[in-house]
């Protein structure tokens, strides 16, 4: 990580990343590492673990939203 980039806690992350990230991984055909690749490219350090999980739980209401 660059010192211009700060590490963000997962824990702090407001619900706009999370559901931006699911809304990465939803429209494109991506793999978690990739999600988690661009998210450190603008300076968002998490684990695919979490993004996972953002998507698990953010995915289906964008779903929903973008069907409509």
């Amino acid at each position: 990580m660059s010192a211009d980039q700060q590490e963000v806690p997962a824990a702090k992350t407001d619900r706009a990343k999370k559901s931006s990230t699911a809304k990465i991984f939803g429209g494109y055909p991506l793999s978690y590492r990739d999600v988690v690749d661009l998210l450190s490219e603008r300076g968002i350090s998490v684990d695919r673990s979490t993004v996972y999980r953002w998507v698990t739980k953010f995915g289906p209401e964008i779903t929903k939203r973008t069907e409509k």
